[in-house]
């Protein structure tokens, strides 16, 4: 040999053995003295071999890094280090490599033209009928039918929107006649409509006050004594050939009104004159290529005093399966040929801009500027559970999108409450990994795809500002544990900025403020706006809400909103005064969130059979990753044979 080794780099595991000891013990007895030995075990499987310990020329190392290539490499007498560092020079290598810049929204309308990713669209049902003698059938559509649809159409990326206008007119718009520019500007914005034809017309509607041109020219070609329902109808059925595609007609049954007691005849019933304003519609609708199909009802008691129409299982199944059959034939799902990775940015980015956010411009306005200074640091949003975090993520986001300038700065929305790579936390790590290094998904062990994810960030760092959006953490790790978050790095490169949400006390939320280079943005309580709603007449009811001591939780107003919106009785406002089931459902409400929760289990009790609801709380609760409907809907047949479903799905709805 024309010269002596003095350095040898061993990488992987289990090198470190009884015979190589003995060939480096006799190398350095006959050839160098001073050769020096590294052992670097990648993976960390072996633990530290006895037989390479003794001789501190003897070095094992664990995991890689260009420190440890330094290191090896300052160790030789041989200018290793001068050959590592022009290793480019001598193989006509680029000295500057780096990935290019890559811009994800022309990704998504690259997407959107050809790759075929399936995006998430809007789609809005108008319910349209006479309201007293029909909340038995709004009640099941609202309740129990169209939940299923929405859960249905989810599968087409389809978001369902109910309009049910028993709820949010207001007394100052029905006192002030704009009833009718309201709801036929509605209609408009729905993509389909259902409406419900008995035995009453209604009341003769006061168009006066309908100042839109569109609405006027419609108007013009009616009879003057139309109802408001009539002229919904007429109006979502003016194009005869759309409306044959996007409106369904359902008639009750006229055997219907022989069941109903005299004393309540009125409310269900305008005699003779009315029937026969119902059957001049019912002409019109059908010389529209409309398809009206009939249905039985029983007469019974709805709750809260209220009487209407029930036995109606046959009548919500024929909506839902016609409805599903238009939406199916309407909106197909998209594509299915592009890539995963484009597919889960896609559905994180139109998921995201879908979102609302209401009022906090100033914490709004203060995250974004923390976010474009960038500097290697996180910014952390954090607040209660329930004060609207993932909401004001998904505006700051869309606010970078729309001010960003793409060549410059990177935006990745990685929200685990939309899509499905980020519904945990090693699909989350490959989504990112992938997204940065324009590569398919990896099958690679999540701590390898770490590794990687924090070097990508580096590279992308020294070209754009790369932002990390990072939303919904909290309930990774209450599912994983610490190994939702510990693929984080504890520092982040210079031009790198992860904006993170996390539940203000949580783990998640103490792990990342132990961090350095931590700014944080602190999302309070909604405030009460007693004084300004005091300055208006109608709103006795919209005080006792926000009077609640939940009210300043978005959460709870969700909830509460919701429970009023499906599960109200609405009756007719006379004199302007409020429904008076409402306020006191209203006052009812549980003060917080927990105790508003347990009112919906109590209704939930009341409305199914309370052994049934506890089963299925209790089955969901132990199931260590929840349970599939098929699943749940089976374990609840061996106990409750006569379970349809139909009841099931309103139940989990």
């Amino acid at each position: 040999m024309s010269s002596a080794i003095d350095n040898v780099v061993v990488l992987g595991s289990g090198a470190a053995t009884w015979h190589l000891n003995r060939t480096l013990q006799l190398y350095r007895e006959t050839v160098n003295p001073g050769l020096q030995f590294v052992n670097v075990d990648l993976i960390h499987t072996q633990a530290e071999n006895s037989h390479l310990k003794d001789d501190p020329l003897n070095v094992n190392l664990f995991g890689f890094s260009d420190q440890i290539l330094r290191f090896v490499a300052d160790r030789g007498t041989t200018g290793q280090l001068a050959a590592v560092e022009a290793i480019d020079v001598k193989y006509n290598l680029r000295r500057d490599i780096r990935l290019p810049a890559i811009n994800l929204r022309e990704a998504i309308l690259a997407s959107e033209a050809g790759l075929g990713v399936a995006r998430w669209r809007t789609v809005r049902v108008f319910i349209s009928s006479t309201f007293l003698d029909f909340h038995g059938e709004r009640d099941l559509l609202i309740r129990h039918a169209l939940p299923e649809l929405r859960s249905r159409a989810r599968a087409l990326r389809l978001d369902l929107q109910v309009v049910d206008l028993r709820w949010g007119i207001t007394a100052q718009d029905a006192e002030s006649a704009r009833q009718v520019e309201l709801c036929l500007s509605e209609v408009d914005r729905c993509q389909l409509f259902v409406g419900l034809l008995g035995a009453r017309a209604g009341q003769t509607a006061d168009t006066s006050r309908v100042t839109d041109p569109r609405l006027l020219e419609f108007l013009a070609t009616q009879k003057d004594e139309l109802s408001l329902t009539a002229l919904e109808m007429l109006y979502a059925t003016r194009d005869a050939e759309r409306a044959r595609q996007t409106t369904v007609f359902y008639e009750r049954d006229p055997a219907f009104i022989r069941l109903v007691p005299g004393e309540l005849m009125k409310q269900f019933s305008d005699m003779a004159v009315g029937r026969r304003r119902v059957l001049e519609l019912r002409s019109q609708l059908q010389s529209r290529g409309c398809l009206i199909s009939k249905y039985l009802a029983e007469f019974g008691p709805l709750g809260h005093g209220r009487h209407g129409a029930t036995g109606l299982q046959t009548f919500g199944e024929m909506v839902l399966e016609q409805l599903w059959n238009i939406l199916q034939t309407r909106y197909p799902l998209e594509g299915g040929g592009c890539d995963l990775v484009t597919e889960e940015y896609t559905l994180q980015h139109e998921w995201a801009v879908s979102r609302q956010l209401i009022g906090r411009k100033a914490r709004l306005a203060r995250a974004v500027e923390e976010v474009e200074r960038g500097q290697g640091r996180f910014v952390l949003v954090s607040g209660k559970p329930g004060s609207g975090k993932t909401s004001f993520m998904a505006r700051v986001y869309t606010q970078l999108v729309d001010t960003s300038d793409s060549a410059t700065r990177l935006l990745v929305p990685a929200f685990s409450g939309a899509g499905q790579q980020c519904a945990s936390s090693a699909g989350l790590v490959a989504y990112l990994r992938a997204l940065l290094a324009r590569q398919p998904l990896s099958a690679e062990p999540r701590h390898r795809q770490a590794a990687e994810l924090a070097e990508l960030l580096a590279v992308r760092g020294r070209r754009q500002h790369v932002v990390i959006v990072l939303d919904g953490l909290d309930a990774l790790w209450s599912t994983e544990g610490e190994p939702a978050a510990d693929w984080i790095p504890e520092r982040l490169p210079q031009n790198v900025t992860v904006l993170v949400s996390a539940d203000e006390g949580g783990p998640l939320y103490r792990r990342l403020n132990s961090q350095s280079m931590v700014v944080g943005v602190t999302l309070e309580l909604l405030h009460h706006h007693s004084k300004t709603l005091e300055e208006k007449a109608w709103n006795n009811q919209l005080r006792t809400l926000t009077s609640k001591r939940g009210a300043g939780d978005p959460l709870y107003l969700q909830l509460a909103c919701e429970e009023l919106r499906t599960f109200g009785v609405f009756e007719q406002v006379t004199d302007g005064r409020e429904s008076a089931w409402l306020s006191v459902k209203l006052s009812s409400l549980g003060q917080t969130v927990s105790a508003l929760i347990q009112d919906i289990i109590s209704r939930l009790e009341e409305t199914f059979d309370a052994g049934m609801v506890r089963q299925v709380l209790c089955a969901v609760t132990i199931s260590a990753q929840g349970l599939a409907e098929d699943d749940l809907f089976e374990f609840l047949k061996q106990d409750y044979r006569n379970l349809t479903q139909f009841t099931f799905s309103s139940l989990i709805r």
